[in-house]
């Protein structure tokens, strides 16, 4: 029987990607199809004129962009292998990263069987994965604080990275995020695929990091969506009302995904930022991270009602409330309000009740109203753990093995260790950083 299989290479960036082909046979054409915009509609209008998607194969070079693009071609019954790009064969002479020639050249060497496939992991692997690197990292940071490798100061968001990591995670590259201060944004970060080693830089001050260490803690990821952060609690509104406003005109059907703090919810920002994304169905999604305390004080001494999703309502939104422990609880949640956003049916409110094993901020006291939190009620509390009530449900659904989580927790461990070599040996930046970043040139 003949085999009329098209082999389709991508050859994915940011914001766009190269398409090449190889026709069925041994001897058929190759050639390129042309570049698309990196956007889900594109891509599906490019497969859909490429004809039965049975009949297609695709495959692209792992890299940068993750496996978004592998998650949305099985989505749509296509197949698909990730490259690795080490093992793609070359020549003597051969050019290196010419964009339509990389793609028709995996387009041919995909249908001769010369590639090889990475392993992808599916949803709740990458999940997993995120989740125990959030995890690692706070940890990390508690400890390169106490050593003074810190330039600043630091939350930890330990027993609270479910809602960043599960609000984050099956984000598009190119959806705007407003992190929570919690954990300076690295549970959203690792979700939404930042590069982490960045972050950690810039809390050590170091040339490497996001801002070039001058920060000491905001990272920024603008390939991701990441613009950076403020200083003030309540500053993330206004900012998301602006990214909103401006996916909405770009008509590219990005989204806004803003967390906050259970007390920032008292801050005019917020009303203000809700009322216009509400009133000019912005594609926002609200996720507040209330674990119940604003630094030192009980969310329920300085909040009417139970829950603050009750304020949807006041905008005409919906609002809704998810235990924010579960990291599926919170992605499911949060999906199905990014969907809605996408259909231009305005702004939606998820609360995520969640907990706070440490102090508002490393190195104070564990102080409610003035008195100590009590170390029975901390522990407690971490029979809730994201991270371990996440993996038993894994091994209960026979998803992952007890040995296979096992292993997740190694390869994170020397990930974040290679993170901290990295950031050892990086340097300080030069004083003279300073004057580029108050003088134009």
């Amino acid at each position: 029987m003949k085999d009329n299989t098209r082999f389709v290479a991508f050859d994915e960036h940011a914001e766009w990607i190269t398409v090449g082909i190889a026709e069925p046979g041994r001897d058929g054409r190759v050639w390129k199809r042309g570049t698309i915009p990196n956007t889900p509609e594109a891509i599906r209008k490019m497969v859909r004129k490429l004809g039965p998607i049975e009949n297609l194969r695709f495959c692209y070079e792992a890299g940068p962009c993750g496996y978004g693009l592998y998650w949305f071609l099985t989505e749509l019954g296509g197949k698909c292998d990730v490259i690795a790009p080490t093992l793609i064969p070359t020549k003597s002479g051969d050019r290196v990263k010419t964009d339509g020639r990389d793609a028709m050249k995996m387009a041919q060497l995909n249908r001769s069987g010369e590639l090889t496939a990475v392993w992808v992991p599916d949803k709740a692997h990458e999940a997993l994965r995120n989740l125990v690197r959030a995890r690692e990292f706070d940890q990390a940071s508690i400890r390169m604080l106490g050593e003074g490798k810190f330039t600043s100061f630091f939350h930890s968001a330990y027993g609270g990275e479910a809602p960043g990591v599960g609000g984050t995670t099956f984000l598009r590259k190119d959806d705007y995020i407003y992190a929570h201060h919690r954990g300076h944004g690295i549970p959203h970060a690792a979700g939404k695929g930042a590069d982490l080693v960045s972050f950690l830089a810039e809390h050590c001050g170091k040339v490497t990091g996001s801002c070039k260490g001058i920060t000491g803690f905001h990272g920024c990821d603008p390939e991701h969506g990441m613009y950076g952060a403020g200083g003030t609690i309540g500053s993330a509104f206004p900012v998301s009302v602006g990214w909103g406003l401006a996916a909405q005109k770009a008509g590219k059907g990005q989204v806004v995904v803003c967390f906050f703090g259970d007390s920032s919810s008292g801050r005019g920002t917020m009303h203000e930022g809700m009322n216009m994304s509400a009133n000019w169905k912005l594609p926002i999604v609200w996720v507040c991270e209330n674990n119940g305390m604003g630094q030192f004080v009980p969310i329920k001494d300085a909040y009417p009602l139970e829950d603050i999703a009750s304020m949807a309502a006041a905008y005409g939104m919906p609002g809704v409330v998810v235990d924010g422990q579960d990291v599926v609880a919170v992605a499911e949640a949060v999906t199905a309000a990014v969907d809605r956003a996408r259909k231009g049916k305005g702004p939606a409110l998820v609360e995520c009740k969640c907990l706070r094993f440490r102090s508002h901020v490393e190195g104070a006291p564990d102080w409610i109203h003035g008195e100590l939190r009590k170390p029975e009620e901390v522990e407690e509390l971490k029979k809730r753990d994201p991270v371990l009530l996440f993996q038993k449900k894994l091994i209960k659904q026979e998803i992952l093995t007890k040995e296979e989580i096992e292993k997740i927790d190694q390869e994170i461990d020397a990930e974040v260790e290679a993170m901290e070599k990295f950031c050892d040996e990086s340097a300080y930046p030069d004083k003279d950083i300073l004057k580029n970043a108050v003088y134009a040139d």
